[in-house]
């Protein structure tokens, strides 16, 4: 399927950021046998859409932080991110080889010196999400 990505012709070196933005819907697209085109529904493709997402913003505000315990310890990096469908909760996973959920309310909140998850998960592997239910 990646094989038949119909990418443009133009040197993407030369392109603009805007431009990429614009054409971003096309870039992801394949032709099936009966020359309709379809939206490839690969992770690369959704990886690029969400970026494109957040690449159309200039600029971010922070409205809170996740003050962990071992902040500065190296193994405390998050790789993924995860949203529950009602965003009431949030996944956080990494290097750590743990899943840990946290509630997405408490973070907004300024006064806590530390926030800890609700649930926290082992794994043997690092961990990806790709979605929370």
């Amino acid at each position: 399927m990646r094989s038949k990505v119909e990418l443009s012709k133009s040197n993407s070196a030369k392109r603009s950021d805007v431009e990429i933005l614009k054409v971003q819907d096309n870039v992801f697209q394949f032709q099936d046998n009966s020359g309709v085109m379809e939206e490839s529904k690969d992770c690369i493709g959704s990886f690029f859409e969400g970026l494109c997402k957040y690449a159309r913003n200039r600029k971010f505000e922070v409205r809170g932080g996740l003050r962990n315990i071992g902040i500065h310890n190296s193994t405390n990096v998050i790789c993924s991110l995860c949203f529950d469908h009602d965003e009431n909760y949030f996944a956080a996973a990494g290097v750590s080889k743990k899943i840990k959920i946290f509630e997405f309310e408490v973070l907004l909140n300024d006064t806590v010196d530390v926030h800890y998850p609700l649930i926290e998960m082992s794994s043997r592997a690092k961990a990806q999400l790709c979605q929370l239910e």
